[in-house]
């Protein structure tokens, strides 16, 4: 093969992944901008929170599922039933107060926030109505219902892999000896800042963006998605007795799994069973411990893939670092679409103003 064969035949790869990463960028750019922004947003989750519900101030108490429960029925009185509990800084949402959460007879779905010390309510939330629920729903499903929701999720994170590595092929040097890693420089304008932002935040956050996008597209596809109710390992018949009540079914698990910390609880449904969340460790997944009438224990560790994933997404197994990384990750996407989007528009705008 010639020099001017393999030149030709680079040529035309190059045009082939330019191309798709044009594609990508036009067909699925403002998706993936927009999962990136609220991934961000998420990520700084704790600040969103209290910025639009006011900072709720709780002392440590003793968790007390039982009184819990009492205090959000007496606060909300529409509650229909309650789904689940969560220990302070346990659940889904930042706060330090105990959350008590489930469905309302309006057809709503309400929090109850209960200061864990005194047993007190400190507010209620109407979650549907608050930006928070909107930016969570954004995020995982793109405000679409399932299994659409998912199979967008899935669609946009296979997109951002692909929009990556064509990424960083375009920008690979050809010649070895001329490998630099971008750079903001001051003397920089226009056109060339333009490019500038687009490979720095490409090529710097290139590693944590291929993690994200992998992580997110397994959450979003059934595969990767959470894990349903633990199911009784042991004995098939399970006791019909009336089923203990949560302080009760507490302390049992506490009894079975000693050291383990209050995650949150799920009282009895159809099956007559307790379920306690109990964390013992940060990186493994969450204990599941299910009580019966009669008191048969069974544990059960479920989720271990998706706990696993969901770690990586949020905070790439490294803490706060992680966090503020995928952070920046997440910023940078918006920053990526706007300015690719710019440099496009501003060849074809060279493009046409060119004499035939």
């Amino acid at each position: 093969m010639t020099s001017g064969q393999a030149t030709s035949r680079m040529m035309v790869r190059r045009r082939t992944w330019r191309r798709l990463h044009l594609w990508l960028a036009l067909s699925l750019g403002a998706v993936i901008a927009l999962l990136g922004l609220t991934g961000a947003a998420l990520v700084m989750k704790g600040p969103l929170f209290r910025w639009e519900t006011g900072r709720i101030i709780a002392a440590p108490g003793p968790v007390s599922p039982g009184s819990w429960i009492a205090t959000a029925r007496t606060a909300q009185p529409d509650l229909v039933r309650v789904m689940g509990i969560s220990a302070p800084r346990a659940g889904f949402l930042p706060t330090d107060a105990a959350t008590v959460y489930g469905p309302t007879a309006a057809g709503g779905f309400s929090i109850v926030l209960i200061d864990p010390a005194t047993a007190r309510p400190l507010g209620v939330i109407a979650y549907d109505d608050t930006l928070f629920s909107i930016v969570v729903d954004l995020h995982r499903r793109l405000l679409l219902p399932p299994p659409w929701g998912s199979i967008a999720g899935t669609i946009a994170g296979g997109g951002l892999i692909l929009s990556t590595v064509s990424g960083l092929w375009l920008w690979w040097p050809r010649a070895p000896r001329r490998f630099r890693l971008p750079r903001l420089t001051r003397a920089a304008q226009g056109r060339r800042r333009v490019q500038e932002l687009h490979d720095t935040s490409g090529v710097w956050l290139a590693l944590p963006m291929l993690v994200v996008a992998i992580t997110g597209a397994m959450l979003a596809w059934p595969l990767g998605g959470p894990p349903g109710p633990s199911r009784p390992t042991g004995p098939a018949t399970i006791c019909r007795a009336s089923a203990p009540d949560p302080d009760a079914a507490l302390a049992m698990a506490n009894d079975a799994v000693p050291q383990a910390r209050f995650l949150g609880l799920t009282p009895a449904g159809p099956d007559g069973l307790v379920r306690i969340r109990l964390a013992t460790g940060d990186i493994l997944p969450p204990l599941t411990v299910a009580i019966d009438g009669c008191g048969a224990v069974t544990i059960d560790r479920q989720g271990v893939v998706h706990h696993l994933l969901a770690t990586i997404h949020g905070r790439l197994l490294a803490g706060d670092v992680g966090r503020a990384v995928v952070f920046a990750a997440g910023l940078a996407l918006p920053l990526l679409y706007v300015t690719g989007l710019l440099a496009w528009l501003r060849r074809r705008r060279h493009a046409r103003a060119r004499p035939a």
